[in-house]
């Protein structure tokens, strides 16, 4: 990685050089440039952790005829405690950033890495993490709502990458841990039924939203967590279910506990609805002496 130290404590990250010219075409090549490009935002900013995240998809010109999407995630004060010395509060932009890094090293598909900066303005943490877009694509947790207009042999393609996708994630005992269809992206996908891809192109899965993985030893907890994540968020057919479980099993090689993990996600499945369930009555419960006379 190409990486600099600028002034005001500014620490930048470039995936490389050329990444680096990219954003410099485009006057986005630096900190404070990314920090206050105006840009709507994906999705509603995320309060909490004591500070804010969000999400912008720019556009960088690198020609008048084929400008390319990036995605800008910007935060301030959104931080975690690091398990490494000194123990210091670091961006969970940083926590992402390191985990796409360490995943494009072991091969798993996930977004390349253009920029990531931080710096301190008084005692609050500042980070942006650039991105690049995955084209054409589409969520699974969409694609499969239209599974039923989709080529047979399309959707089997996609459950059996999906899960060996996942699959080489757990055998690096990794854990995506927040694992729903909205965070599988499928890349190349034409919306349209009755026309399938280029000759040699294929929808391929990718991970994203890696802020909250980490390693964990034990696999089964692994499997258990993320795979419940991935059950519980997602209208499944039993039988598709199984058919990405077993191709899950195969890339993992734990096809003799197969039945006995299934259990247990559908048990973990079930006492997470009780527990939302429980939870929600008590959220809307009124209040003692609110009642009318």
């Amino acid at each position: 990685m190409f990486s600099k130290k600028a002034p005001h404590d500014v620490y930048e990250v470039f995936g490389s050089a050329a990444d680096r010219e990219r954003l410099r075409i485009s006057e986005l090549d630096d900190f404070e440039a990314l920090w206050s490009v105006t840009a709507a935002w994906v999705e509603a900013p995320n309060y909490r952790r004591r500070g804010w995240s969000g999400v912008c998809r720019i556009e960088l010109q690198n020609s008048p005829q084929a400008p390319s999407g990036v995605y800008l995630k910007r935060q301030e004060g959104h931080c975690y405690r690091s398990t490494r010395p000194p123990f210091h509060m670091k961006p969970t932009a940083y926590r992402e950033y390191r985990n796409l890094f360490k995943m494009q090293t072991h091969g798993i598909a996930v977004p390349e890495v253009l920029y990531y900066g931080e710096r301190k303005v008084g005692k609050i943490w500042q980070a942006i993490l650039v991105t690049k877009e995955i084209p054409q694509s589409i969520s699974l947790e969409t694609y499969m709502r239209l599974s039923s207009e989709r080529p047979p042999s399309e959707v089997s393609g996609i459950l059996q990458d999906t899960s060996a996708l996942i699959g080489r994630l757990h055998q690096r005992h990794l854990e995506h841990g927040a694992l729903y269809g909205k965070h599988i992206l499928l890349s190349g996908f034409v919306n349209n039924p009755s026309s399938a891809p280029p000759a040699g192109q294929t929808l391929v899965p990718y991970l994203i939203d890696l802020e909250k993985a980490r390693f964990r030893l034990a696999r089964w907890r692994i499997a258990v967590h993320d795979l419940n994540q991935l059950f519980r968020h997602m209208a499944w057919e039993a039988s598709t279910w199984k058919t990405f479980l077993d191709h899950y099993m195969a890339v993992v090689r734990m096809k003799r506990i197969g039945p006995c993990l299934s259990r247990q996600i559908t048990r973990e499945a079930h006492r997470k609805q009780v527990n939302h369930r429980r939870h929600h009555r008590l959220s809307i419960r009124p209040l003692p002496g609110n009642r009318s006379s």
